[in-house]
């Protein structure tokens, strides 16, 4: 069985979301993260055999579908970084959210394009954040949110 990239990402309710972008509809929401790897194990076997039974391609991480991008903190001026999932959409565009702020997804037309804008818009949100003396969180250890499975 090939190997895949899965990306968590932490609702507000405290639940974690995981996801495989190379195959976007296996998705699990779980109270841990450990559940959400299990499910979404799970439900990748299920999806290839699927394929594989009706002669259909396996798909290919023809792309890294998590990267790291690192955004000026406004409160500093040093870079912090922030890990994005990245999905490739059927049209060719690309779809990139930050694990920290799911809120903030945004589609361009390539890998790189896409990191750009999202790299602005959390620049952007961040300064908001100082503006009104809000915290806004600083991305921690990305081993809990990317995964090889």
């Amino acid at each position: 069985m090939p190997s895949y990239t899965a990306v968590m990402f932490r609702e507000e309710d405290g639940r974690y979301l995981g996801k495989i972008p190379v195959i976007p509809e296996i998705t699990s929401v779980q109270k841990t993260r450990d559940v959400v790897l299990k499910d979404l194990k799970l439900r990748l076997q299920e999806k290839l055999s699927q394929l594989m039974n009706e002669g259909l391609p396996i798909p290919n991480e023809d792309w890294v579908p998590a990267r790291t991008i690192w955004v000026t903190n406004p409160r500093r001026g040093d870079s912090v970084p922030y890990l994005a999932s990245i999905e490739k959409l059927e049209s060719d565009s690309y779809v990139a959210v930050p694990t920290a702020f799911p809120e903030l997804k945004v589609t361009g037309e390539t890998v790189e394009d896409t990191l750009e804008i999202l790299k602005f818009n959390i620049h952007k949100k961040l300064e908001l954040a100082v503006s009104r003396g809000e915290h806004f969180p600083i991305q921690d250890e990305h081993d809990v949110y990317i995964i090889k499975i």
